[in-house]
């Protein structure tokens, strides 16, 4: 038996045909936006969201919608029911293979990841960009498919998020809702993909079932506007950060996952000029000062001639320490070497702001 035979009967053997037939039973009772609800409640998947992140989804305009991939099959019907609940002009950017599944069409924008992509997705491109101009929601899964397994990290990861739907939002000037899924697959699926990753695809129908009586935890971030991403520069940058601010909203989910999500890993800045940092800081309006203080140097202290230390001196010199209960005094270039213009007192900078922390449902355009 040949292997493309032989992964296509594994593949019929490990998808159960109960996903479907809960799917169309779903879709029978009422096509419209309870498909998702009801088709959580007969697969046995519930999921949780703190009341607050809703106000962070805007009810009106242009927006994207980011989502890490843990899963494969579960995420779609749960950020359906979630924001269908919110507003009822929500598209999905996900894999042409759900083409078939009866009452999706009105939510869903396919991607073809095989095939014909070009034409196909360059269709899906232009479609996305209408459907956001004219004011709609749209969720994509900017990895393109399920985290897992990478060695020799020993770490659940995507891969780099797709520069693509930058390019949407750039061109839409859509704000941009980052939304993070706590949890992971089990470790078979993990140790499949090492095998092979067609057979690890082979297995997320199992890995819905697996869900059944579970409770799936999602964390809805702030919107960021589009001028944030605009000051990233490139569009890899701004995926990367959103991948980031996606990652971040982990510390908001209860139940802490036994396996780490690594998003991309930036470059440490090198070192700045002391003198460029005060030009800066001097630079700064008033309306920056955070805080001013006469008991602080207001310029850099001129710099005076030390006398020669005898043999004695510098042999009973010690360093003196501050008083019981009083911390030393901070070395600092933000506080004593920094001038100030037409005050007595220093300035102390206020940090500026920073711009705005392979599954069905995954595409790649």
């Amino acid at each position: 038996m040949d292997p493309a035979t032989l992964f296509s009967s594994v593949e019929k053997w490990l998808s159960p045909p109960e996903i479907v037939e809960r799917w169309s039973q779903a879709a029978d009772t009422d096509p419209g936006a309870a498909i998702f609800a009801r088709f959580l409640k007969h697969m046995g998947v519930e999921w949780s969201c703190n009341a607050p992140d809703f106000a962070h989804v805007p009810r009106t305009g242009p927006v994207v919608v980011v989502a890490n991939h843990p899963f494969g099959l579960a995420e779609g019907p749960v950020l359906g029911s979630l924001f269908t609940q919110i507003r009822p002009d929500v598209k999905f950017l996900a894999n042409s293979r759900l083409s078939g599944l009866p009452g999706l069409e009105p939510f869903f924008i396919p991607v073809d990841p095989f095939g014909n992509a070009a034409q196909s997705n360059g269709r899906a491109l232009r479609r996305s960009i209408e459907w956001l101009r004219q004011g709609g929601l749209l969720v994509t899964f900017p990895s393109g498919e399920v985290a897992s397994l990478q060695l020799p990290q020993l770490q659940i990861a995507e891969p780099l998020w797709n520069e693509n739907i930058a390019r949407i939002i750039r061109m839409t000037a859509a704000r941009t809702v980052p939304v993070f899924f706590e949890g992971s697959n089990g470790p078979g699926f993990h140790i499949a993909g090492l095998i092979h990753p067609r057979l690890r695809t082979a297995l997320l129908p199992r890995e819905l079932l697996n869900k059944r009586g579970h409770t799936l935890r999602v964390a809805i971030g702030r919107p960021v506007a589009v001028g944030a991403l605009e000051r990233l520069g490139t569009d890899r940058q701004a995926m990367n950060y959103l991948h980031q601010r996606t990652v971040l909203l982990r510390s908001r989910t209860k139940k802490p996952s036994p396996f780490v999500w690594a998003p991309p890993k930036a470059r440490i800045a090198g070192p700045v000029d002391p003198l460029a940092l005060r030009r800066e800081a001097e630079a700064l309006p008033p309306e920056a000062i955070l805080l001013e203080s006469a008991t602080i140097a207001s310029r850099s202290p001129a710099p005076r001639k030390s006398p020669t230390p005898s043999a004695k001196s510098a042999a009973s010199a010690k360093p003196r320490s501050a008083p019981p209960g009083k911390a030393p005094a901070a070395r600092s270039i933000w506080t004593a070497s920094i001038p100030t213009t037409g005050t007595s007192g220093s300035r102390i900078a206020k940090p500026r702001k920073s711009p705005e922390p392979t599954g069905l449902w995954a595409q790649t355009l």
